[in-house]
């Protein structure tokens, strides 16, 4: 499943390096006006973007003569992730719908590459079938439009 995960970082990693772009670029954002919540999220997604990336890319990095594998930063990744939903859940200083959302889904992120750095890499070698990443495909977007309904209905 190594290959399947190093894909799926690669992609990942790609779509927050452009998130992060995105911001630089179409944000027009005083960086000394920055709150501490939004730095530490700009912090943490341009972490993760990297993480997810070197993932991706490489088998393995050695970093001050101790070997990192892959899924060491794929779980960073996702740590980084979850800490960037987390920030940006409590950036506003409002206590939304939204906010309680995107703190709890930040939570359960990073829960989820910490499980991941502490329990090690899959042993199981087997790739998904078509059928199971098309699941996790559509389920992803099923999951993606409840909460953009979700935003739109209930706003703040």
């Amino acid at each position: 499943m190594s290959e399947y995960e190093r894909r799926i970082s690669l992609a990942l990693g790609v779509v927050l390096f452009g998130l992060l772009v995105a911001m630089a670029v179409l944000g027009d954002v005083d960086p000394a006006a920055l709150s501490l919540a939004e730095g530490v999220g700009a912090a943490a997604i341009a972490t993760g973007a990297v993480a997810f990336l070197l993932a991706g890319l490489r088998e393995r990095v050695v970093v001050a003569g101790r070997t990192l594998e892959w899924w060491q930063f794929h779980a960073v990744g996702f740590v980084a992730l979850g800490v960037y939903m987390a920030a940006s859940g409590v950036a506003d200083g409002s206590v939304s719908r939204l906010d309680a959302l995107n703190v709890v889904a930040g939570l359960a992120f990073a829960a989820t590459g910490g499980f991941r750095l502490r329990s090690g890499p899959q042993t199981t070698d087997r790739e998904p079938s078509m059928r199971e990443v098309a699941v996790t495909v559509v389920g992803t977007m099923v999951v993606v439009l409840l909460v953009t309904i979700a935003m739109l209905w209930f706003p703040a």
